[in-house]
C-alpha cells in the first residue's frame, strides 16, 4: 500500500489548509462508500467543504501523527455530488 500508485474519490470534509496562492491543500475526505476519514495533500483550485474530489496519488506514513496521509499529484473537483 505505501509508495504505491492509487486512487481516492470522495467528499471534503474539513479543509485544514488551503493556499490561494500556490494551490496547495490539506484537506479530511469522507472516503466514497465508507465512512472512513483520511487526509489528503494535492494542489488544486479553491475547494470548499462538502465538494467532492478525486485524487491520485500515493500512501504515506506520517511519523509525527503515526497515521497515513495520501499524497495527491493529480487532484480535482467532481461536478456531480457523491451519495456515499
Amino acid at each position: 500500500m505505501l509508495g504505491i500508485q492509487a486512487h481516492v474519490t470522495g467528499s471534503v470534509e474539513r479543509i485544514v489548509y488551503q493556499s490561494r496562492q500556490s494551490g496547495l491543500s490539506i484537506l479530511h475526505v469522507r472516503v466514497l462508500g465508507s465512512e472512513e476519514l483520511i487526509t489528503v495533500i494535492g494542489s488544486a483550485e479553491t475547494l470548499s467543504v462538502g465538494e467532492c474530489i478525486e485524487g491520485r496519488g500515493f500512501w504515506q506514513k506520517r511519523v509525527v501523527h503515526e497515521d497515513m496521509l495520501f499524497n495527491c499529484h493529480q487532484l480535482k473537483r467532481l461536478s456531480l455530488p457523491l451519495n456515499n
